[in-house]
């Protein structure tokens, strides 16, 4: 059969083959050839349709797979996807974005968001998915959302515009800023407590620290009205010490509670905190005066506490509800503590300064004891420091007098009137009525229990005082007296303060005894000097008896030179060795045998070396006895001479005491002008000029211009 074959061609592109093969033809004419091509060319056009029907159906196919693969993935997704039209209709919602929004998605598509959320276009979301829709944006951002029922969400939002609106991907942050805002709130409590802190270092006592720590307080719990209670456990009261109303400081004004008494009370008993969302509601709160709590504030009540003890209370007033959260109690708690920390270490700086000050003031009371030998100014030193130390208004010390059975005033201080004679409630029950001194303190009674009646009760009144304590001055079992202060306020002392009362009184009875001991030495030793100078005048008077030719000699000698030593300033101490070695000066001649003393001629060159050695023999006498030893220069050396020439040593100038040097010009000026069996006495102006001559020589140059002085000037006052 003749086959013939037809190219297929579709835009240019080689399909294929069409062939036609008959038996019946032997040969294809050119028409027939032509219309052969027609029909593949129709036939090309044919298969070129059906191709791209077949395409767009492929690629329908592919988008319609694609979209079901897409949504399938976005509403398994944790992301919230939804896309919102240009009316704020919701086209599509995912699973997650459905439940962010709490609804169903039948709920949320096809109605608006404004529809579901009443309110949402007064929110910051609002107004960037607005821009976002109306000028084809793209945004990026996190936003609060509130529900329906008011409670907070936080979610992050990526936001694109698609053809029918804006197309938004949501993702639940609530928790990432829930610790995000607890990581800051606590560095904002840490940054307020090294405030607190610091501001606390910077101040020494409590009165300074106690309302900088309540201002910042407040301000950190955002609040204006607290008050700090601390208690005191010397009347078992808590006493307000920093109060705050309104942000207004008012601690002047001082309120007092019990322990167990209101809400504050109880949490001082208990040591547990009350957190009331109910201040004014709650039966057990104290209404205080001048201070008003707010309907619906509530209150926070912390105890503050040592590592030992619960000192006090914090209450806070909360000014609104939800102010009160657990952030904000545990900083109450942490606040709480470190007042606690801060009241202890202040209490401990007090406690060692006041300890400090008393042992200073101890010490300076040892110290007047020790060097002042003056019991009255020792006394007005302790009777200083018992005020100061004691905090009191007056103190006084009595002396009690054995012989009348009677106290005596002896010092004080802080007294108003010439009353203070009279106070002395001790002496008004008499000695006899106390059976034991040894621990006597005794108080008081109040100013306005005092009728007036007594000596003691008239002059508490007079002096405006409230309180009175004494402590008896007790040495060695015997009673010296009393110290007793006195304060124009009411006190409660601590028994460290008693303790010290007492300390103080031991100190004022050492004190007195040590004076009394003294007075006794004083006077045994004045005694005993009483006898030795006696002693030496009666060994003096034994000489001028047994050398007839001195008579007398022995008290002129004696009152001159002390008149001279007193123009070269010698002290008192030397003085009193001078006048002992005038009387003694020729103790030594009781050595000389009398044959030789008495001899009314002149003396052999042996006879002078034996009277020569009675200054030697004075020394021997005198030098053993330590009483008299300061007293032997005279004696020893009044016969020694300016130029080396006398005896006993051959001293010469200033190697001679200068007592001796002294003594030596007196004694010859007493011997010249003296009557003598063998010759008259010489006269004062031949006298002088006789020690003038031997100035240089045998006397002192210095010595003999001041005695020749002294003689012309105040010499008629002695008998020559």
């Amino acid at each position: 059969c003749s086959t013939i074959f037809v190219p297929l061609s579709v835009s240019g592109q080689f399909q294929g083959w069409m062939n036609l093969c008959s038996p019946e033809i032997e040969f294809f004419t050119a028409e027939e050839v032509n219309v052969l091509d027609e029909m593949a060319l129709d036939i090309s056009h044919a298969m070129e349709f059906n191709q791209q029907e077949i395409e767009r159906k492929q690629v329908e196919l592919s988008l319609r797979l694609s979209e079901e693969r897409y949504r399938s993935t976005l509403d398994n997704m944790m992301e919230g996807a939804q896309i919102i039209d240009f009316n704020w209709h919701y086209l599509y919602v995912n699973t997650a974005a459905a439940t962010y929004g709490r609804l169903s998605r039948e709920d949320l598509i096809g109605h608006s968001v404004m529809e579901r959320y009443p309110g949402f276009e007064n929110t910051a979301m609002y107004a960037v998915l607005e821009a976002c829709l109306t000028r084809r944006i793209s945004a990026l951002d996190e936003f609060e959302f509130v529900y329906p029922d008011g409670e907070i969400a936080w979610f992050e939002f990526s936001i694109q515009p698609v053809p029918e609106g804006i197309f938004i991907l949501s993702l639940d942050i609530t928790q990432r800023k829930i610790a995000e805002q607890n990581i800051q709130y606590r560095l904002n409590e840490l940054e307020a407590i090294q405030s607190i802190s610091a501001a606390m270092r910077m101040t020494q006592t409590l009165p300074e620290v106690l309302p900088i720590f309540m201002q910042k307080t407040l301000t950190l719990v955002e609040a204006d009205t607290g008050i700090l209670w601390l208690y005191h456990a010397d009347g078992n009261f808590l006493k307000s010490v920093s109060v705050f109303v309104d942000g207004n400081d008012i601690s002047e004004r001082d309120f007092l509670i019990k322990p167990g008494q209101g809400i504050t009370g109880v949490v001082f008993q208990t040591g547990q905190s009350e957190f009331l969302d109910d201040l004014v509601g709650d039966p057990r709160t104290i209404v205080l005066p001048g201070i008003k709590y707010k309907p619906g504030s509530g209150g926070a009540f912390v105890p503050i506490r040592t590592d030992r003890e619960l000192v006090g209370v914090l209450f806070i007033v909360i000014p609104m509800p939800g102010k009160l959260d657990s952030q904000r109690r545990s900083l109450l708690c942490s606040l709480a503590d470190m007042a606690g920390n801060t009241i202890h270490r202040m209490k401990l700086h007090d406690e060692t300064i006041r300890h400090l000050e008393r042992l200073k003031s101890l010490h300076i009371i040892d110290l007047a004891i020790s060097s002042n030998i003056n019991t009255p100014e020792t006394m007005m030193v302790l009777v200083e420091q018992t005020i100061q130390q004691l905090s009191v208004d007056a103190a006084d010390i009595m002396l009690y007098n054995y012989q009348n059975e009677h106290l005596d005033y002896m010092s004080g201080l802080g007294f108003k009137t010439e009353m203070r004679h009279k106070i002395h409630a001790f002496s008004e029950r008499g000695i006899s009525s106390y059976t034991s001194l040894e621990n006597l303190i005794i108080q008081s009674v109040e100013q306005s229990d005092l009728d007036g009646k007594t000596p003691f009760g008239e002059a508490m009144i007079a002096e405006g005082f409230k309180s009175y304590y004494l402590a008896p001055l007790m040495a060695k079992s015997k009673y010296l007296g009393i110290l007793e202060v006195f304060s124009r306020s009411k006190l409660n002392p601590d028994v460290e303060w008693f303790e010290f009362l007492e300390a103080l009184a031991g100190q004022a009875a050492i004190a007195l005894d040590n004076s009394n001991l003294f007075t006794s030495l004083q006077q045994a030793h004045y005694d005993l000097s009483q006898a030795y100078d006696e002693t030496i005048e009666g060994w003096s008077h034994a000489l001028d008896l047994r050398d007839k030719e001195t008579e007398g000699h022995t008290q002129r000698v004696t009152e001159i030179t002390l008149k001279l030593a007193q123009l070269f300033e010698f002290n008192e101490d030397d003085l009193v060795h001078i006048r002992r070695g005038c009387l003694l000066h020729d103790i030594g001649k009781m050595g000389v045998p009398d044959y030789i003393l008495l001899k009314p001629g002149a003396l052999t060159d042996e006879e002078w070396v034996v009277m020569r050695k009675h200054p030697v023999y004075a020394y021997e006498m005198i030098t053993p006895i330590d009483y008299l030893k300061p007293a032997v220069d005279i004696p020893y050396c009044h016969h020694e001479k300016w130029d080396g020439s006398g005896y006993p040593q051959g001293l010469k100038e200033e190697e001679i005491p200068l007592s001796a040097r002294i003594f030596a010009i007196v004694d010859v000026w007493d011997a010249l002008t003296s009557e003598r069996p063998y010759r008259p006495a010489w006269s004062k102006e031949k006298t002088i000029e006789y020690i003038r001559g031997l100035s240089g020589k045998q006397f002192d140059p210095e010595v003999v211009r001041v005695f020749t002085w002294f003689m012309e000037n105040w010499g008629s006052s002695f008998d020559i």
